[in-house]
């Protein structure tokens, strides 16, 4: 049984190609991390520097990032923001790039499916 009162956080990450334990712990803190900078920012606030970072916070605001001029792209790794950076790295048995050649959003089974098919038919 949950608690009898909303959650102070929820999981709101994207598919990534970790298989052990440890990476995806960290990946998860990462993303909180995101997601505490995403709460700092629609409220008009700049983070603190621990929160500085550049990557998926809460799928809310991606669109926000992505449509709107006001924000600069704070969701992409790779963007040029003063002052913010990437900072998860983790050690991986497939890159970003083979991953994206191995999934097809056209195709009929879950993007779950084609990843961990990509990950465990190597």
């Amino acid at each position: 049984d949950g608690p009898e009162r909303e959650p102070d956080a929820c999981v709101d990450i994207l598919p990534a190609p970790l298989v052990d334990p440890a990476p995806f712990r960290d990946y998860l803190s990462y993303n909180l991390r995101c997601q505490i900078r995403d709460c700092y920012l629609m409220r008009g606030m700049e983070p603190p520097a621990e929160y500085k970072v550049l990557g998926h916070g809460q799928y809310r605001f991606t669109g926000k990032y992505e449509n709107f001029d006001l924000y600069p792209p704070y969701h992409l790794i790779d963007a040029d923001i003063p002052g913010y950076t990437h900072e998860f790295r983790p050690d991986l048995p497939i890159t970003w790039g083979e991953l994206a050649g191995m999934t097809d959003p056209g195709r009929g089974d879950s993007l779950y499916a084609q990843i961990k098919g990509a990950l465990f038919s190597r």
